[in-house]
């Protein structure tokens, strides 16, 4: 074989080698490589999926946290604080005098009632009211105007005849108010 077909052959095999490794690379390497990088944009796209599904739940979230917070700023106006029992007790005592009624009130438990664990609580007050039947209804007309929210339960009502120069009926009341109170003891 002379220099020029020994140089072909060579030449020729190269050539070869170089077909057959860009058919393995063409049709092993790569594809094998696409599919790896196609699970992988896959997986990530998935993932983006998830996290926006996430972030409109936050979404969703912050919207109702807003009118919680905004609810609460609402029910705060409305609920007496704890500190400020006394006072609330003592304008009760107020509407009695204005109402001309008798009045007798005493806080029904020792213990707090917690509804909201260490915020909102509630007091029970058991008051009697007497007095002529206008001037009771006027006392509760008063109670029910109150601008902190209470609740009137299990209310009892007892007429009971006077007799005298103008044998007026006296009406009496006996019920249960429950305060509502933020606890701002701790504070």
């Amino acid at each position: 074989m002379n220099r020029i077909e020994k140089k072909s052959y060579v030449k020729v095999c190269v050539l070869i080698i170089i077909v057959i490794a860009l058919v393995f690379v063409e049709g092993l390497y790569l594809p094998e490589k696409i599919k790896a990088i196609s699970l992988e944009i896959i997986d990530k796209k998935q993932e983006i999926r998830d996290l926006d599904v996430q972030i409109g739940k936050l979404e969703d979230i912050r919207k109702e946290f807003k009118e919680i917070e905004d609810n609460n700023d609402n029910i705060e106006k409305y609920v007496v604080n704890y500190s400020d029992m006394y006072d609330f007790t003592v304008s009760i005592e107020e509407i009695a005098k204005k109402s001309s009624v008798e009045y007798d009130s005493r806080v029904l438990s020792k213990e707090d009632t917690f509804l909201i664990e260490d915020s909102l609580l509630y007091l029970d007050y058991d008051i009697n009211v007497s007095g002529d039947f206008n001037k009771t209804m006027e006392f509760l007309s008063y109670l029910e105007s109150l601008e902190y929210y209470n609740n009137i339960e299990k209310i009892t009502v007892r007429s009971k005849s006077k007799t005298g120069k103008y044998e007026l009926d006296e009406v009496s009341l006996n019920f249960v108010l429950r305060v509502y109170a933020w606890d701002d003891r701790k504070k």
